[in-house]
This record gives structure tokens, C-alpha cells and sequence, in this order.
């Protein structure tokens, strides 16, 4: 039994040390000496749609962290504007809209709940419109 899970265990750390790094159809898991520019060219892709679809805000990425490295192909993410009313919370806009109060933060760049009256918030929605850019 201690020999067949020794084997096990060694046949699993060989297959993700082989397998570490390389991209399925639309994902890379970053390994040691990546870089956005690295990853963008053996793709052929640009860092700056590498920035956009892993709402990456700066080219700094991790070990371990898993990439989109394709463009989104049946949706495309379009948002409407809405202005904070007394008495709303994100939760509330959030069940108007259709969407989670998650989504609707990190569209607005949002660190809390806390919103003002008067606070124009981007509100997400998806439409079925051809593929996004490449």
C-alpha cells in the first residue's frame, strides 16, 4: 500500500511539473521568469488585451496565477450608467439590475459598499454580440 501511494504521489508531481505552465484553450498558468510581454508573444496576442481580459490594472502577474489568453467568444460585456438615489445600496441596485454587488464594484473600481447619492455607478450587463477583440 506505502509503495502504491509513493507512486501515485510521484506520478502526480511529475505530470504537473510537466504540465505547469502550458495553456489549455483559453487559460495559462504563469510560472517563474513570465512576464505579460512573454506570455502575449508566444500567443500572439497583446499584453494590452492580456490586461483587459484578466482585469489586470498594472503588468504585474504571479507564479501560479491563471491567465485568460483569449478573447471572450459568445459575450461581450457592455454596462449602462446609473445615479445613486437616496435610500440605494449596492445590493438593492444589484437585484434591479440582475447582477451581484461584486460585479457592479469592480466595474466602478469600488473598495467598500459605501456609494453617494449623486454617485454615477457603471452597471454590467452582457449582450450575445460576435467575439470580443483579438
Amino acid at each position: 500500500m506505502k509503495k502504491y501511494l509513493l507512486s501515485t504521489a510521484t506520478t502526480a508531481a511529475i505530470a504537473l511539473f510537466l504540465f505547469a505552465g502550458q495553456a489549455d484553450a483559453s487559460g495559462y498558468n504563469v510560472q517563474s521568469g513570465d512576464s505579460l510581454w512573454k506570455i502575449a508573444n508566444e500567443n500572439n496576442v497583446s499584453v494590452q488585451n492580456l490586461m483587459n481580459w484578466n482585469s489586470l490594472t498594472s503588468s504585474t502577474i504571479f507564479v501560479g496565477q491563471n491567465l485568460t489568453i483569449q478573447a471572450p467568444q459568445s459575450t461581450q460585456t457592455t454596462s449602462q450608467s446609473y445615479t445613486v438615489k437616496s435610500g440605494d445600496s449596492l445590493s438593492v441596485i444589484a437585484r434591479n439590475y440582475n447582477t451581484t454587488v461584486s460585479a457592479i464594484q469592480s466595474l466602478n473600481n469600488l473598495s467598500s459598499d459605501l456609494i453617494r447619492v449623486g454617485q454615477v455607478l457603471r452597471i454590467p450587463g452582457t449582450s450575445t454580440v460576435g467575439t470580443g477583440s483579438v
